[in-house]
């Protein structure tokens, strides 16, 4: 199991007890992201890359504000979004030291939720109400869908069906 605690520390356990322990400099206020054998924090405007195996970090990348929601990971791509209403997609297999940032655009709105990766589509939701989808290779807007009320939640993308959750009690398919 990992655990991320109130004193900005990612704490991996087994049955044996600690495996080990890792200062992140930060409370984080997303949940972690497991893919694979790497783990996703987001803490005060950066996302950190973690060997889950190990605790050592791999990489990081500073981004333009708080992280709002977990990190999203498909294709060898992390894509998250941040309070300044940007969505950043980054290379989760680049070379270090090298900038690992695809491409960031800013949707529209305010966000306060993670991004949904499915079908070559990177979807998103805003406090406007307004649901983006954007191509998950180039950022490229390719629809908007407005709600009655806003969006904190990421979207669920089931057998190539959108479901966003609004704050009208709402459930949008």
């Amino acid at each position: 199991a990992i655990v991320a605690c109130d004193d900005g520390s990612v704490v991996a356990c087994d049955e044996n007890g600690v495996i080990w322990t890792r200062q992140v400099r930060s409370v984080m206020r997303v949940a972690p992201t497991l893919a694979g054998d790497t783990l996703y924090v987001c803490v005060e405007g950066r996302l950190v890359a973690i060997a889950a195996k190990s605790g050592n970090e791999s990489w990081a990348h500073v981004l333009p504000a708080e992280v709002v929601g977990a990190a999203c990971v498909a294709n060898d791509r992390v894509y998250v979004s941040t309070a300044d209403g940007s969505v950043t997609c980054l290379d989760t297999k680049g070379e270090d030291g090298k900038d690992r940032r695809i491409w960031q655009v800013k949707p529209g709105g305010t966000l306060r939720a993670g991004v949904a990766v499915a079908n070559g589509q990177a979807l998103v939701g805003d406090v406007g109400g307004s649901v983006y989808c954007l191509d998950a290779t180039s950022g490229e807007s390719l629809w908007k869908y407005v709600t009655r009320a806003p969006i904190r939640t990421a979207p669920l993308v089931v057998d190539s069906k959108v479901y966003v959750a609004s704050d009208d009690m709402n459930l949008y398919v």
